[in-house]
């Protein structure tokens, strides 16, 4: 198994040549929030607090990357001024490349994972200001420098029982108190012979599920919140396609079982399965030309879900069934919402208020980069313009 390393540097290319200008205005008037400056460069990760919502990922600045988080208000989209400044948390731990690629929520923490340089950082924050909360690691944050996160997957980190659980490209897992930041163990050893490559983690009360790229195709594992323990392991089979990495890429829990989403043979794939022994309910692989079409995130609706990713090198948005995956044809177009220009990406999405938010970037031939975000209805797939003003509960992920 290899990494893409012509998608990953047209990615990167699209990022270093956004043009300066902004806007920053919430989803009022046509659903949409997008920054075209070129010191906001990318969303990889979305996540739901009590009183707001989150988007972060990377800044290009002059050959390096930074952290970037804005807090934006639940009703309207609109920033919140009294986290970070105005509303923005901008971080850089290294003079090489940063990104923040997973954000978690838990009460007044917020939980930031990412890339610091060649390694690996993980800072915990308060949820409403965006000031580091010293007693975590050392002041606020905690290194691992010969480990890094995997690109391109929102998905590798979770919380569970007072720990936190995070996946790095080596195969291991990292088990790490979310009081102290102290690191207590790993669940899962390095894999350097036969690359094992975790994409997407999921916690239940009792058990942490595992999806994974391994050199012949999907991994599924079920294993023990304390040691690790594998309680049980699905492999999956398939001939790789040179996309990297194939593999669940989004791991959603739901009574009594799985929901996956990830890239199959270069495909758009979406399967689920039980609980209790991974054994299959049901799959759908989406047809395309192949050029590693990938779901990224799953968010659960009662008895339907959202996928988000990219298709035929677009963002794509679905909304299925969960009893049968089948596509549910009042939303969007038949059950799908495909971007108009050629590179859009849709890395993260949430719940906000009822209504659906799917970020990412995007860019075409001849326009700037896009950091850029869009609130959907739930039901018919429409951009929802209209504030949200009865919203006050907290929506989880």
């Amino acid at each position: 198994m290899r990494r893409p390393a012509v998608r990953i540097a047209v990615l990167l290319l699209l990022l270093v040549h956004a043009p300066r200008a902004a806007r920053a205005d919430g989803f009022l008037g046509d659903g949409i929030i997008e920054n075209t400056d070129s010191q906001q460069s990318g969303i990889l990760a979305t996540a739901i607090g009590t009183d707001g919502f989150y988007i972060a990922g990377l800044d290009y600045t002059a050959g390096t990357g930074s952290w970037r988080v804005e807090k934006r208000r639940l009703d309207d989209g609109e920033l919140v001024p009294s986290f970070g400044d105005g509303g923005v948390l901008a971080v850089d731990p290294t003079m090489g490349w940063d990104g923040i690629q997973n954000i978690l929520v838990e009460g007044e923490s917020l939980f930031l994972v990412g890339s610091a340089d060649t390694g690996l950082r993980i800072e915990k924050r308060s949820a409403r200001s965006g000031r580091l909360k010293t007693l975590f690691g050392a002041a606020g944050a905690v290194s691992a420098p010969a480990e890094q996160p995997l690109f391109l997957s929102s998905n590798y980190a979770a919380l569970a029982r007072g720990n936190l659980y995070v996946a790095t490209d080596s195969g291991r897992i990292l088990r790490i108190r979310a009081d102290t930041g102290e690191l207590v163990g790993a669940l899962r050893t390095a894999s350097p012979s036969a690359p094992e490559y975790v994409a997407a983690l999921a916690a239940g009360p009792a058990a942490l599920f595992v999806g994974m790229a391994t050199p012949q195709g999907f991994r599924l594992e079920k294993l023990g919140l304390h040691r690790g323990r594998v309680l049980w392991q699905v492999d999956e089979p398939f001939t790789q396609a040179g996309c990297w990495p194939e593999a669940p890429l989004t791991i959603a829990l739901v009574p009594g079982s799985l929901v996956l989403g990830g890239t199959r043979e270069g495909l758009w794939h979406i399967e689920r399965r039980r609980r209790r022994d991974g054994a299959p309910v049901w799959s759908v692989t989406e047809t395309g030309r192949g050029d590693c079409d990938a779901v990224y995130d799953i968010v659960v609706d009662r008895d339907a879900f959202f996928a988000v990713g990219v298709h035929n090198s677009r963002r794509r948005i679905e909304k299925r069934r969960l009893a049968d995956g089948a596509l549910l044809e009042q939303f969007g177009n038949g059950g799908v919402i495909d971007g108009t220009r050629r590179t859009l990406e849709a890395f993260s999405a949430v719940k906000a208020c009822g209504d659906l938010v799917v970020s990412g970037w995007a860019s075409s031939v001849g326009e700037p980069t896009r950091w850029y975000s869009t609130r959907h209805d739930p039901t018919s797939g429409a951009l929802a313009v209209e504030p949200r003003t009865a919203c006050t509960e907290r929506t989880r992920r």
